[in-house]
């Protein structure tokens, strides 16, 4: 823009925008960096962004977060994943912090953190993730805003060297997220 203080971004588009109100965005990633959790600060774009979450890095389902259970996960920025899910959730729903700099597309949305992949850049139950995010579609989060309720969108920017035909268990989960009326993206 004529300022050069704001990143032209879809957010800056016009007033018609959507800009993510009361939409809950789960991201299946490595954990998102929006607290302070011991030598990490929260990044500032993301501070009160996340509602909840799971943790799914354990490799024993005992440990998972179970469907009722809620928890948020944290990003330590790992030597293979350089901090990943909070990059992509600040692309997704970031503020751009006090400048409001670099906006996400959806700046008013709010953050489910789903932590499928340790510091490593390894995982996998991602299948067991996107259960968990159909069975907390509808859940009350309990933010003061009663909009931000349950899950509306499911992100994952993973990879894996597994081929697929679209029957194994991942992609059957995210076609009966989809059935359940969750939007998926996977990059």
């Amino acid at each position: 823009d004529a300022s050069q203080s704001v990143f032209p971004c879809w957010d800056t588009a016009g007033p018609l925008v959507p800009r993510g109100n009361g939409e809950g965005i789960a991201i299946l990633d490595t954990g998102i960096n929006d607290a302070a959790d011991g030598g990490y600060p929260g990044h500032e774009s993301l501070l009160g962004k996340v509602l909840g979450g799971a943790d799914y890095t354990q490799g024993d389902s005992l440990l998972d977060t179970p469907n009722s259970g809620s928890v948020n996960p944290s990003d330590h920025g790992g030597p293979a994943t350089k901090a990943h899910a909070t990059h992509v959730a600040g692309i997704v729903a970031g503020s751009g912090g006090t400048t409001g700099y670099a906006r996400g597309l959806a700046p008013n949305a709010k953050l489910i953190d789903v932590k499928v992949l340790g510091d490593l850049g390894r995982g996998s139950a991602v299948a067991e993730a996107i259960d968990w995010c159909i069975a907390n579609r509808n859940r009350n989060w309990g933010d003061p805003d009663a909009s931000y309720k349950g899950i509306d969108v499911i992100e994952m920017a993973l990879s894996s060297t597994d081929l697929s035909d679209g029957n194994d268990v991942a992609s059957r989960a995210a076609a009966r997220a989809v059935e359940k009326g969750i939007v998926v993206v996977a990059s």
